[in-house]
């Protein structure tokens, strides 16, 4: 929600130029998508998580600069960033989940893991937009306003760290549990 309202409130880009000013991050998420199936068959889960992880913070740590105006290269490269680092988490986390349950329970756990993501993206979203409109209130230039808020994004990648590292290091390890 941050990143297109980044663009069209703050740099004042329209709806069109938005959407194609987005693309590194969906191209970044399907390089990572497509390189990451591999490791995670070999049982690299855990670190392709992590990495991305790091990947993500690294991306958000580039748009915390936004309120000095960078160019439009430097943020394609942070989107980049962060659609490689989003393409390293979802994908493992869920075959890692999903290998820690009876087959049994597949389709509970399929709706659990929905429900769980889809309350914390609005629950993320409501948060940030808070946040923005607290920002945006307090008589701050557009761009500063978000460069703070994109803290929050960076700060929720670091806190994300923490059950990347309870992930299984291995498929035996998540059968074991």
């Amino acid at each position: 929600m941050l990143l297109p309202l980044y663009h069209l409130v703050a740099r004042g880009e329209s709806e069109l130029a938005t959407g194609l000013l987005l693309v590194p991050q969906g191209v970044g998420a399907a390089l990572a998508m497509a390189l990451t199936g591999r490791l995670v068959d070999r049982g690299h889960g855990r670190a392709v998580v992590l990495g991305g992880v790091g990947l993500l913070g690294a991306g958000f740590l580039g748009y915390t600069t936004v309120g000095s105006d960078p160019s439009q290269v430097f943020l394609a490269v942070a989107l980049l960033v962060i659609g490689l680092g989003a393409g390293c988490i979802f994908a493992p986390t869920s075959a890692a989940a999903y290998a820690a349950v009876d087959r049994s329970a597949i389709a509970r756990a399929t709706t659990t893991m929905s429900i769980a993501q889809r309350t914390g993206g609005v629950v993320a979203t409501a948060v940030f937009a808070t946040v923005l409109q607290h920002h945006l209130d307090g008589s701050t230039a557009p761009g500063e306003a978000f460069g703070a808020t994109f803290w929050w994004p960076l700060a929720v990648a670091g806190l994300a760290l923490v059950p990347a590292l309870l992930l299984p290091t291995s498929h035996r390890e998540g059968a074991d549990r």
